[in-house]
């Protein structure tokens, strides 16, 4: 699609179907096109990545940006939480899509980034009283987004779209977790001690199971390993009750099946054994 805007054309994208790798290398191109660059002058269409390298907010166009205010912040996250609560399952996506954006700070301002991150790691936090986004994201975590596994929808699109679901909420938590660890002060701390034993009791033995059923889901693995190197960082007491999960049996299993089918995996699960043996 071609939208015509002030000083230019915007180009949008989409892949409905088909294999990624074929609509990165046909997006790099019309992209090409859409900026006057044709084949012959462009660099290989491999070497060029389509992910961002910098965060939004340090683009050179976001200085010209006007500046939100704290509840114009507020209001982009209640849009999201009003997507998620919504009955209709393609809102209920786009919702998802939509937090997992707006907990990354590469893809959205740091104000957003840092109300939506609250929301998703504190229950309590301002803005859960009329839609628990917490809770939302943790039972998709847990549980995933229904029963298609056990009801007839193996392998069709329902079964997709649950999938889909818990590995958007898998990546909102991560990089949730990832923001507020880097925040000055104790920030992840502050966010988890109220509901630090729910978090050690509950979450941390669900995310050590996902590394052993990495074969099943490995693209999920990865962001449980990263959840779980942040919080066996934040707190000796998470970090405990992951040796008593078996922290260890788990990542060998996921690291080798990372090996064998999914490298970013074995990337993930070596750098969290790194971490978290940094932190003892």
């Amino acid at each position: 699609r071609l939208y015509r805007a002030a000083g230019g054309v915007l180009v949008e994208v989409q892949r409905l179907c088909g294999d990624g790798v074929s609509f990165m290398r046909d997006c790099r191109a019309i992209l090409d096109a859409a900026e006057g660059i044709t084949a012959q002058s462009s660099v290989a269409l491999e070497e060029k990545p389509l992910f961002l390298t910098l965060p939004i907010s340090s683009m050179s166009f976001a200085g010209e940006l006007p500046d939100l205010t704290p509840e114009e912040h507020a209001a982009c996250v209640r849009t999201t939480a009003r997507l998620l609560a919504s009955p209709q399952v393609d809102s209920n996506m786009l919702g998802m899509e939509s937090l997992a954006c707006q907990t990354d700070i590469t893809r959205t301002t740091k104000s957003t980034a840092l109300i939506a991150s609250r929301r998703v790691l504190c229950p309590d936090a301002e803005g859960n009283s009329d839609f628990n986004i917490h809770n939302h994201v943790m039972s998709l975590c847990l549980y995933g987004a229904g029963c298609s596994h056990s009801s007839g929808f193996e392998d069709t699109a329902l079964d997709d779209y649950t999938d889909r679901l818990r590995n958007l909420a898998m990546l909102a938590l991560s990089n949730s977790l990832a923001l507020l660890a880097s925040e000055r002060g104790s920030a992840l701390l502050s966010c988890l001690s109220p509901n630090l034993e729910w978090y050690s009791s509950v979450l941390v033995p669900r995310l050590v199971d996902d590394l052993l059923r990495a074969e099943e889901h490995p693209h999920d693995s990865c962001y449980s390993a990263r959840s779980l190197a942040t919080l066996g960082e934040c707190h000796a007491d998470l970090s405990r009750k992951m040796e008593e999960a078996d922290l260890r049996h788990a990542a060998s299993s996921a690291e080798e099946t990372g090996r064998k089918e999914f490298a970013l995996l074995a990337r993930e699960v070596g750098n969290m054994q790194m971490n978290l043996t940094r932190a003892r």
